[in-house]
């Protein structure tokens, strides 16, 4: 899936997007109804190619692509973003070090 930002280098928007790959342990999940699972399997299963949307998110606040207010404003679990957000030293209404 996907959500569409501004872009604040220019005029435009950017896509933040959450991929999941069809695995066999995936497909178990929602066969057996084990929905709630799958949040962490998306986690751990970056080499598959898979990724959240809020990893997405904070991927595009720490280039400077998107402002972290409108990453927090959307994101899924906004606690969570913003927590790693400030462990890789961003904070809100703020602009990431070295970037105007």
């Amino acid at each position: 899936c996907q959500t569409l930002f501004p872009n604040q280098a220019s005029t435009g928007v950017v896509p933040a997007t959450e991929i999941l790959i069809r695995t066999p342990a995936v497909a178990r999940a929602i066969r057996d109804n084990e929905i709630h699972l799958i949040p962490s399997m998306i986690e751990t299963g970056r080499e598959q190619g898979m990724h959240t949307m809020d990893a997405s998110i904070a991927e595009l606040v720490l280039a400077g692509t998107i402002s972290a207010d409108a990453g927090l404003a959307r994101a899924v679990d906004p606690d969570q973003l913003e927590k790693r957000l400030l462990r890789l030293g961003v904070e809100r209404d703020s602009v990431v070090p070295g970037r105007r």
